[in-house]
């Protein structure tokens, strides 16, 4: 009878499917609520006959109207459920992307936001040498250094400028004479925010004069002199140096530098983010034989997503995301696009290089460029190729003075100096006394006992 009421409510005053359900509990809830009387209950036939005519429609009407409290009441629920639902999603998405863009810029500025060191001092008096080093390895190398700036002083130096090759730009470097004025020379790169004068620059010349061999330290464009305030690191056009240093040492028409060297007698050894100037480099110019990273950079793609990776705790598309914003600010920031210029798209030049012998160098602890991309140069150098290139040095030591520092140079000296020793050794044979380097390291070390 309940059921028949409710749907006869239903089709006269057209109500909701929602109305009908609550019409229908309310008149159950009423049914429930008369007791029954005490007297046997007529039959169905009579009970219609004894009823007023309309008492049971008025009766639903009458409940449906009179107690709508239950249909405010679902109504009301689930407004409240809907409207709080929307508000967490509206709230999580805009926590999503405010930490997609503060998590993308601040990665981008760690990678490439640097203060611009000025030139200042001179290889005789390096007064920027420890700029950025903890103070237990300034305590360690110092005395060395006395050391190092003494040579520097006995062996002098020369200020040379030539130009980049492609677009002729000047480029400001420092010569080194080694043991004669024939004596194979090595070309060293600085880092992002260094230049000539920069500790791992220095000491690397240092240890290589003192095996006899002359060194070239170029200060790159857009570093050096410029003041303390903050920049973006800048690399393209880089290797356009590197590879007119190159031109300089095997024409040297002014002799410059004693006079011209023959290509095999020429090498390059580079750092940090120089590392991608050296590698474009040495895919481009065939003439570099001998190629000598240390902490280098190798491909800036994947460096976005190892450093993500390590600095955000977040799945893999919230990762991916942070990394376009990355690249979109370092992008904004260096008003260009990245991943065009042959310094970016230095993993795709090397795999077409042949031949060549290329040593690795990387702190397992290096928060700056992660020991993944020391891995991904190793793959892309030993990939199959028609003359192979051999890769006969990889040392990766670990930090145990200052954690998560970058200066094997400055923690072990000793070892760094036989193992670039070793390595130009095997390049240029019988040119390169690595005796006489370890005994002027060894000497300064004692000094520093």
């Amino acid at each position: 009878a309940l059921s028949i009421a409710a749907r006869s409510v239903d089709s006269r005053l057209r109500l909701s499917f929602r109305g009908a359900v609550c019409a229908q509990s309310s008149l159950a809830e009423l049914a429930r609520a008369r007791p029954s009387p005490p007297v046997a209950r007529p039959s169905a036939d009579a009970a219609r006959d004894l009823a007023p005519p309309g008492q049971e429609l008025r009766e639903v009407v009458s409940v449906a109207v009179a107690q709508p409290t239950c249909c405010r009441t679902c109504s009301s629920r689930w407004h409240a459920t809907f409207l709080g639902g929307v508000f967490l999603l509206m709230v999580s998405a805009i926590a999503m992307v405010v930490f997609v863009l503060v998590v993308g810029g601040r990665l981008a500025e760690d990678l490439f936001e640097v203060r611009d060191l000025p030139i200042r001092g001179s290889p005789g008096y390096l007064s920027d040498f420890f700029s950025g080093e903890c103070l237990l390895l300034k305590e360690r190398f110092a005395p060395l250094l006395l050391r190092l700036e003494s040579f520097n002083e006995r062996r002098t130096w020369v200020p040379v400028t030539f130009p980049a090759r492609g677009d002729g730009r000047p480029v400001a470097a420092q010569y080194f004479p080694g043991s004669s004025t024939s004596a194979p020379l090595v070309i060293l790169i600085h880092d992002r925010s260094g230049n000539a004068l920069h500790a791992p620059v220095q000491t690397a010349a240092y240890v290589l004069r003192a095996a006899g061999l002359a060194v070239l330290a170029p200060s790159l464009r857009g570093h050096g002199g410029a003041g303390y305030e903050t920049f973006w690191a800048e690399w393209r056009h880089q290797s356009r140096d590197v590879l007119g240093a190159f031109d300089l040492v095997v024409r040297d028409p002014d002799r410059v530098l004693g006079g011209a060297r023959r290509p095999e007698a020429v090498g390059v050894m580079a750092f940090g983010f120089g590392g991608l100037a050296a590698q474009a480099a040495f895919a481009e110019e065939p003439g570099i034989r001998a190629l000598l990273l240390q902490g280098a950079v190798h491909d800036v793609r994947a460096l976005f997503r190892q450093t993500a990776a390590k600095k955000a705790s977040a799945p893999a598309l919230l990762r991916d995301a942070i990394v376009q914003q990355a690249v979109a600010i370092t992008e904004s920031s260096l008003k260009r696009r990245l991943f065009v210029e042959a310094e970016d798209r230095a993993p795709e030049f090397l795999r077409s290089r042949q031949g060549g012998v290329v040593g690795i160098i990387h702190s397992q602890d290096d928060r700056v460029v992660p020991m993944e991309q020391a891995a991904l140069l190793k793959e892309a150098l030993t990939a199959p190729r028609q003359q192979p290139i051999r890769v006969p040095l990889t040392w990766l030591p670990r930090a145990e003075a200052c954690e998560g520092r970058r200066s094997p140079h400055l923690e072990r000296p000793a070892e760094f100096a036989a193992h670039i020793c070793g390595f130009w050794a095997a390049s240029f044979p019988a040119a390169v006394n690595c005796s006489a380097a370890d005994a002027e390291v060894e000497a300064g070390l004692r000094a520093v006992g």
